[in-house]
């Protein structure tokens, strides 16, 4: 989910990106989260210097952001 279009994982509609991460169409929020494309855990953001980097604990290691699995979480709903 990289920088594809955002969809919904409850209606399966393409989020607009002119709304955030809120779907029209269930009127849902979410939170864009990255996990570990190895193990599928919630990965650790690391922030220092104005860079993020992303961290595993279960794999123990640092990932690259090409490999991270980004998914929606669900914030809110209306």
């Amino acid at each position: 989910m990289n920088n594809a279009a955002l969809i919904c994982p409850d209606c399966n509609v393409e989020i607009p990106q002119e709304t955030g991460n809120t779907c029209n169409q269930c009127n849902t929020k979410f939170r864009k989260t990255p996990f570990c494309s190895d193990c599928g855990e919630q990965l650790e953001s690391l922030k220092a210097c104005g860079n993020v980097s992303y961290y595993c604990n279960g794999c123990r290691m640092q990932k690259s952001r090409a490999t991270i699995d980004w998914r929606l979480l669900t914030v809110s709903t209306h």
